[in-house]
């Protein structure tokens, strides 16, 4: 029986709040090795974070080494660079590299360096239901003059968006399947819960049901590869809370508190071992 997330999120919130543990704090467990490797970032890709652009890739990233959740994190700006850290996930190290999204066409990097990684075991696909801001001001005022003056335009626009950017990226894992019998695992990461807490149930069935046209697309790649060889999760989890703010109208952050939050990253993090 699934899980409704509205009772996932009721059930966080009467749970006592504990802190994340973050990976820099175990690091010294690993010896001198390990820390050479994360200051040259040597090593074979294991995971790939990939979606599109602003849907909050980096501060996922960010929030699984439990960076974002200390009381001095800001929000970065867009990323235009892959970025590259080592995780440490019960007693395995993994190298995990954040792709970043284009608003209108592919990251060169997946025609130009998938094909040199040859050990990449899960991919996490990161969405949110639409709540995608604008990359810059410049941008913004383009989609505004274009009609997409409310949050309500703004997110279907983005909806359809995120099934063109996800037919690409499914694409990359069935080529990347047919050369190295990888990947084993793709995660999709429903980001930015708290802006959605009251139609959570909603944004569960869109990236669950088999009838949406996202999930259409997920189980042509899944029926293409086998079910049996790759497995496939949807998971809830809020790297940041944040309101979310649109010509001058707002959706407010609301998720009961910094203990919910806690909670969601750490069963983010504990199926993400679970599939390693």
């Amino acid at each position: 029986m699934v899980e409704f997330w509205s009772n996932l999120l009721a059930s966080l919130a009467i749970e006592s709040g504990k802190s994340v543990i973050t990976n820099w704090m175990v690091v010294r467990l690993w010896g001198k090795k390990l820390l050479v490797c994360l200051k040259l970032k040597r090593g074979s890709t294991n995971i790939l974070v990939i979606g599109r652009a602003n849907t909050g890739k980096t501060v996922l990233s960010d929030c699984l080494k439990g960076k974002s959740q200390q009381t001095e994190y800001e929000l970065p700006n867009t990323s235009n660079i892959v970025e590259t850290e080592y995780f440490i996930w019960g007693k395995k190290i993994k190298l995990v590299k954040v792709i970043p999204g284009q608003d209108e066409k592919r990251n060169p990097w997946f025609a130009n360096d998938i094909p040199k990684e040859k050990k990449i075991e899960g991919f996490i696909y990161v969405v949110d239901w639409g709540y995608t801001n604008a990359r810059d001001d410049r941008t913004k005022q383009l989609w505004i003059s274009q009609g997409l003056d409310t949050i309500e335009k703004l997110r279907q626009f983005h909806l359809e968006k995120e099934i063109e950017d996800l037919r690409f990226a499914l694409r990359d894992i069935e080529r990347y399947y047919t050369s190295n019998n990888l990947p084993k695992w793709i995660i999709i990461a429903v980001n930015k819960v708290d802006l959605f807490k009251d139609k959570i149930d909603d944004a569960q069935n869109y990236y669950s049901n088999p009838a949406s046209p996202f999930v259409k697309e997920i189980n042509k790649t899944l029926n293409t590869i086998g079910t049996t060889h790759i497995k496939y999760k949807v998971l809830p989890i809020c790297s940041f809370e944040n309101d979310f703010i649109w010509n001058n109208e707002t959706v407010k952050t609301d998720l009961g508190g910094t203990s919910s939050r806690n909670q969601l990253v750490k069963l983010f993090k504990t199926e993400i071992e679970n599939l390693l």
